[in-house]
């Protein structure tokens, strides 16, 4: 019942509620773990690789509002590129990431170590299935001193 009253006196959303008492009901989870100390508890958080929250205020068109509506307010946002990147450099989550084809289309243009281990400029021309395995096939690309060589 006090948990009851506890959600209800400070709102307490529905999935919210529902989130703490995973929580709580989790295998792992220790009483332990639970500081009561809100200092140490905001130290804890600036530890975390959280990411940055940005805000800039915009306009709100004030048509067919209320006269005590606000003529802009503050929104709040996180950037896309340093999300991807957070994910990207998480050692725990690496195995699980996907690079497959859809990250080059044909016709780019890539560097890559060619079988006698040197760097090689090429260009994509197709993906190939050869045993399960995605095959990519490249056109290598001569610089004009190299083509003598190859006459």
């Amino acid at each position: 019942m006090a948990i009851f009253i506890w959600a209800t006196k400070y709102m307490i959303s529905t999935v919210a509620y529902h989130d703490l008492v995973q929580i709580l009901l989790h295998v792992q989870f220790e009483k332990k773990h639970l500081t009561t100390n809100l200092q140490r508890l905001n130290k804890q958080r600036e530890q975390l690789p959280l990411m940055k929250i940005h805000s800039h205020m915009i306009p709100i068109n004030t048509k067919n509002t209320p006269s005590t509506s606000k003529d802009s307010t503050r929104v709040y946002y996180f950037s896309l590129i340093e999300h991807i990147q957070q994910i990207l450099k998480n050692p725990s989550i690496s195995s699980y990431l996907y690079f497959g084809p859809g990250l080059f289309n044909c016709r780019d243009f890539v560097k890559y170590y060619s079988v006698s281990e040197t760097i090689e400029v090429g260009q994509i021309r197709s993906f190939v299935n050869v045993d399960k395995k995605m095959i990519t096939q490249i056109q290598r690309l001569f610089s004009y001193e190299q083509i003598p060589q190859y006459l």
